[in-house]
Order: C-alpha cells, then structure tokens, then sequence
C-alpha cells in the first residue's frame, strides 16, 4: 500500500531532511512507501500533511479540507490552536523529527482491506490446535515414596510393585523365598551387562544456532517461522522473552535474530536496540529482522532506525535464503524437507 504526504511552506533544509527520513522506509518490493506529492496533483485526499506552524489559519483550513489526514506542524506555533497538533520544533534534527513521526496515530487499515488470515502460520501452514494430552497419575509411585528419603535408589534396593508398605519386620522364610521367586532373574547379568559411562560413544558437538527467534507467546509455543526455518535445513534456536534473547547472544551468540512483533509488543524496539548495541560496526552480526504481520511507514520506519529490517509476512522462502546467503549464511546442503518452499504466511 502507498502512503503519500505533503510538504506546506517548510524551507528547502526541512523539506530535505524530512524527505530522508521517509527514504529510509523504503521498501525493496514495490507499493508499500511514503509517497510526496503535492496538494493539486494528489488523485485522492494524502495521508500525512507537514505545515509550517507558523500560520495557524492555513493548518486549520487543511485539516477542514483533510479531516482524515495527519496533520503535522513544524516551527513555534502559538495560540491555543496549536496544541491540537503535533509540532517539530525548529531547528529541525533527526532525532526530534523522528521522534514527532514515531508517535503519530497511524490509521489502521479500513475493515475491508485483505489482511492475513490469523488461522494461517508465518510459514503458510494451517494452525492446528491440537487438544492437551492428559496423563493419568501414575500408581506406581505414590508422591510420598517420591519425595521420601527412603526412596530406593539402587539395584541392591529393588523397588516394591504397586503401592504396598515395605515391611516393617523381619520376614518368614517362606515369604522371603516368595518374594525371590517375584524378582526377574537375568536382573544381575542385564545390570552387568550395562556399559560404563566411559564406555559410551562420544555424543556429537551441538551445532550452534544459526538463527535466534525471539518471542513472548504463551505457553512458550514456538512461532511457525523457526519451523520452518528448521525444515529449510538452518539451524534455529528460539527464546520466549526478552532477557533470554540478552542471555542466549551472551553466551551462544547466533549471526541472526529474528524478533517476533506480534508477540513481543512493547517490548520489541528496547530490545532491537539492545541488540543492535552489541554490534561492531553497522554491517556486522548479529544481523536483526522483524517479522510482522502488520505496520505503519511509521511502524518501519522506528524499527529501521532501531537497526532491524522489516520482514513481512508472507515470508517468501527462496528470498528469505538470499537475504541470509547475502549477509553471510549459506544455504544448506541438505535437501530441504516437503513443504520447505514457497512463502510463509
């Protein structure tokens, strides 16, 4: 979707440190910008007016005309009137521009604009919620036998079945022979038999992740791209907050992070900033994504100048492999598994 705006009587400085700031968003596919055009050659009502507030009664005449235009003023705008308004103060500075921008109301889509359907994953599967497998308590060790220090822990204490009291008193020959009789008797040799722990083939090194997925769902359930990122053959690790993501690339650190935005809320621009803070130069690792479902220009424009960039879904596979490849990660070898192509939704 186009987003067009208009410049009112800002002075050429303004005009061109504004226009570069919505170059930052755009976008490598096609339709989805901030657009400028002027007021008589705009085919339908722009989304965003920039004025000079310097004059209050040509700001009120533009927003009678646009009622569902953003309307922003730049300059020391005074009279009562101006407080309807946001205002960038003059000198303008990246900083404060982008600070004014980042807090606009961004209209959301109208009810009848297509969006992605909820019932589908980030990879273009259907979600299925399957219900809670319920275990029934087991009955062969009752909770105060677990949590008893005469708990048996070795083979010369061999566990009683069911529920029965161990005995109390000294047994009757008779029953000491039935009890025998009970035990299995290739017991000895199978626990003779065991390997030793040195014996035991080395485990193979755990592959560090190549990718980190950060998310906030409940439930800890996994999202649908780290999935799929795993049927594509890379190595995936996901976290479900925050501070696990600072913990994990502390430790472990992973050449890229995808941040989950539906997810992580509030909690998404701290965090893409802190993570772009461990960073030694611009174009190194870890490289940041967002993947999102919906946003503002302005929404794109925040997390870009956080350092990430902007991953809409439907995520479509062979691109998403480029992006990876470009910025240091091959492709896997290996065959991807069925349904590892195409997009992701």
């Amino acid at each position: 979707m186009t987003h067009t705006y208009v410049f009112i009587g800002l002075t050429p400085s303004e005009r061109s440190l504004l226009a570069s700031i919505f170059a930052l968003d755009a976008d490598e596919g096609p339709g989805d910008a901030l657009v400028p055009v002027g007021l008589d050659e705009a085919a339908s009502a722009p989304d965003l007016l920039i004025v000079n507030g310097d004059d209050l009664a040509v700001a009120q005449r533009l927003s009678e005309a646009y009622p569902r235009a953003l309307l922003v003023l730049v300059g020391e705008p005074r009279g009562a009137q101006a407080v309807r308004w946001p205002v960038m103060r003059r000198p303008l500075d990246l900083q404060g521009a982008v600070a004014v921008l980042s807090a606009l109301d961004w209209p959301e889509p109208e009810s009848g604009a297509p969006l992605p359907a909820p019932t589908q994953d980030d990879m273009g599967q259907d979600s299925v919620h399957a219900a809670p497998v319920t275990r029934p308590p087991s009955t062969a060790f009752p909770s105060e036998a677990m949590s008893s220090a005469f708990a048996p822990t070795t083979a010369s204490a061999p566990l009683l079945s069911g529920s029965a009291p161990p005995p109390t008193q000294p047994l009757s020959a008779r029953l000491a022979w039935a009890m025998s009789e009970l035990e299995p008797p290739d017991a000895a040799p199978a626990l003779r038999a065991r390997p030793s722990p040195a014996e035991e083939p080395p485990r193979p090194p755990v592959r560090p992740a190549d990718v980190l997925v950060v998310h906030a769902r409940r439930g800890g359930q996994s999202p649908s791209l780290a999935r799929g990122l795993r049927r594509m053959g890379y190595a995936v690790k996901a976290v479900n907050s925050p501070d696990q993501a600072l913990t994990e690339m502390a430790h472990q650190p992973a050449l890229f992070v995808f941040l989950d935005q539906a997810s992580l809320g509030a909690q998404l621009l701290p965090l893409a900033r802190a993570l772009n803070a461990l960073r030694t130069a611009p174009t190194q690792p870890p490289h940041l994504a967002v993947v999102a479902r919906r946003g503002s220009p302005l929404d794109r424009l925040r997390v870009r100048l956080a350092g990430c960039a902007w991953m809409p879904v439907p995520i479509n596979r062979d691109r998403l492999a480029e992006y990876l490849e470009r910025r240091g990660l091959p492709r896997p070898t290996d065959n991807p598994s069925p349904g590892a192509r195409g997009k992701m939704h």
